[in-house]
C-alpha cells in the first residue's frame, strides 16, 4: 500500500476512464457505420422502385398526348361534312379502343407499384432488424469471451 500514491491512483483512474471512453467511441462508430450501411441498402432499393415507376409516368404522359389528339379529331369531326365525319368517327373508335387498353395496362402497373411500398417497408424493417440482431450478437460474443475467467 505504501508503494501507491494518490497521484498514481488518480492517473490510473484517468487512464481507465479514457480507455472506456475510447471503447465506447469505437462501438458508437461501428454501430453508426452498420446503420449507414443498412440505410444505403434501403436507399438503393427505394431508388430501384422509383425507377420502376418512371415508365408508368411516361406512359401517363403519352396517354395525355393521345387524349389531346382525340380531342382534335373530335373537333375535326364536328366541323366536317358527313363523309368525312363518318371516317373521323371510325378513326376515333379505333383510337378509343387502343387508349382503353393502354389505360388498363397503366392501371395494372400502378396497382403493382402501389402494393410495393408495403413490401419495401417490410423488407427494410427486416433488414435493419437483422443487422441490429447480428451486431448485438457479435458484441455479446465479444463480451462473453472477454468476461470469461482465465483457466
Amino acid at each position: 500500500m505504501a508503494d501507491r500514491s494518490l497521484g498514481r491512483t488518480l492517473w490510473n483512474l484517468f487512464l481507465a476512464l479514457f480507455n472506456a471512453t475510447l471503447i465506447l467511441l469505437a462501438l458508437c462508430l461501428f454501430l453508426g457505420w452498420k446503420v449507414a450501411e443498412a440505410t444505403n441498402g434501403i436507399a438503393a432499393e427505394v431508388a430501384n422502385r422509383l425507377a420502376e415507376f418512371s415508365p408508368v409516368r411516361d406512359e401517363l404522359r403519352s396517354l395525355a398526348d393521345d387524349i389531346e389528339g382525340l380531342r382534335d379529331t373530335l373537333a375535326t369531326a364536328q366541323d366536317s361534312a358527313d363523309a368525312r365525319r363518318t371516317a373521323a368517327y371510325a378513326e376515333m373508335r379505333g383510337e378509343v379502343e387502343a387508349l382503353a387498353s393502354r389505360v388498363d395496362a397503366v392501371v395494372e402497373k400502378a396497382e403493382t407499384l402501389v402494393e410495393a411500398p408495403e413490401d419495401l417497408i417490410d423488407h427494410a424493417v427486416a433488414a435493419v432488424g437483422s443487422e441490429a440482431r447480428e451486431t448485438v450478437a457479435t458484441l455479446g460474443v465479444c463480451t462473453a469471451q472477454d468476461a470469461a475467467p482465465p483457466a
